[in-house]
């Protein structure tokens, strides 16, 4: 009785291990298809299958941390409003490609903006194919909107808007 309960034991120890083993081995792979959709020059968007609506969420870090997948998903020209030089009024004007400046929409870890995604251009919470994410500075007056539409189920930066003072 005593040998048949040790090797219960042994087994069960031997289990355990295999078990966490494997569970440690999937989450790693997990974890690195993830970083692969937004790490160095590529642009992922073999990810969404037909038919399929792209998740904004997904697309904002892809969007965040990869410039050229940020290039590739603005719809240049892009409308840009800012404030003057003075800032007493709102400039209109249109960014091309070569005029474009990556920004990681204040991703980095000590930053002093804080983001907040909108389902819609009014800043409403509904179920749209439009999403406005905003930056506010905490001590600065950075005031940044960036507009996204989805665009045959994929999205994409439309407008613009960097009303800081």
């Amino acid at each position: 009785m005593k040998r048949r309960s040790k090797y219960v034991k042994m087994y069960s120890i031997i289990f355990l291990v295999f078990i966490g083993f494997n569970t440690n081995c999937k989450s790693q792979v997990n974890s690195n298809s993830q970083a692969n959709d937004y790490n160095g020059d590529r642009v992922e968007n073999s990810s969404i299958k037909k038919n399929e609506k792209e998740t904004f969420e997904k697309f904002l870090l892809n969007f965040s941390y990869n410039e050229n997948f940020q290039k590739s998903r603005i719809k240049f020209p892009v409308l840009y409003i800012h404030l003057n030089e003075d800032f007493t009024k709102h400039d209109t004007t249109y960014l091309k490609l070569e005029d474009w400046k990556y920004s990681n929409l204040g991703f980095e870890q000590n930053t002093e903006y804080r983001g907040q995604i909108y389902d819609n251009f009014n800043h409403e919470l509904k179920d749209t194919d439009e999403r406005v994410y905003a930056i506010h500075g905490i001590r600065d007056g950075v005031e940044r909107y960036y507009y996204f539409k989805r665009i045959n189920s994929l999205w994409y930066l439309i407008k613009y808007e960097d009303l800081s003072t």
